[in-house]
């Protein structure tokens, strides 16, 4: 762990100092026919499950975390993998980048899976490998906001997002997955990276908003009692 962060990880839902990052949820890894999809089905695997839970739940999961974070003051950060050679050349090999390239802006592929939609005041991030720690500029993103609580979400949950919300945890920030904003392959594959990793924590959207609406309310009131303080001294006899 970074010594200079090791403070962070004291949990706080505190307005402002939440950021939300969306893992891989662009249409070359969430479209059903993508050449994402293909590769699965032609090694003998059943994709429905996967589309199915991204469509009917991790989507509409996604979009109510990120509308609360942005109420909240905090960053939301979409990531997606940049593939600029067409041979893939510029990502690590191992990774079967080569079926999906290029993937770069202007795309179709680029896009956010549909249902989705980001606003203006949010962030693009660019990956050139699985992490946007390592390959991408979410750590310095997350920093110049004063975030020190990460919530993390999209696919595949034992891919992308899980190696996300590792390195997240690892420089120092505290991390929530959100479970139902997740989806892997299979039910198996998603429960098991869940509860791969004691550094992070796994709530539901739902959990995520009422914490953050909570956080808010209270420093609402706090602000409140702050604000009228110096009414009561003004009236003391």
């Amino acid at each position: 762990m970074n010594p200079e962060t090791s403070e962070a990880v004291v949990s706080t839902w505190e307005p402002g100092a939440v950021g939300l990052l969306v893992i891989d949820m662009t249409k070359a890894f969430t479209e059903r026919g993508s050449a994402f999809d293909r590769n699965r089905r032609a090694a003998g695997l059943d994709t429905d499950y996967y589309f199915d839970r991204l469509e009917q739940v991790a989507v509409p999961a996604i979009m109510r975390v990120a509308t609360a974070v942005r109420g909240s003051g905090g960053p939301v950060l979409w990531v997606k993998p940049l593939i600029v050679s067409s041979q893939a050349r510029d990502w690590p090999p191992g990774l079967h980048a080569a079926s999906m390239a290029p993937l770069v802006p202007g795309t179709p592929a680029w896009g956010l899976t549909s249902g989705l939609t980001a606003e203006r005041t949010d962030y693009e991030v660019p990956k050139q490998c699985v992490s946007s720690f390592w390959c991408g500029s979410a750590d310095p993103i997350l920093r110049h906001r004063g975030v020190r609580h990460v919530l993390v979400a999209g696919c595949l949950t034992n891919g992308g997002m899980m190696v996300n919300a590792v390195d997240a945890a690892v420089r120092g920030y505290q991390v929530t997955v959100i479970e139902d904003g997740c989806a892997a392959l299979d039910p198996r594959s998603h429960e098991d990276a869940l509860a791969a990793h004691p550094i992070y924590e796994v709530r539901t959207s739902a959990d995520a908003v009422d914490a953050l609406s909570t956080a808010s309310q209270d420093s609402r009131r706090t602000e409140g009692v702050t604000t009228r303080a110096p009414l009561k001294e003004r009236n003391r006899p």
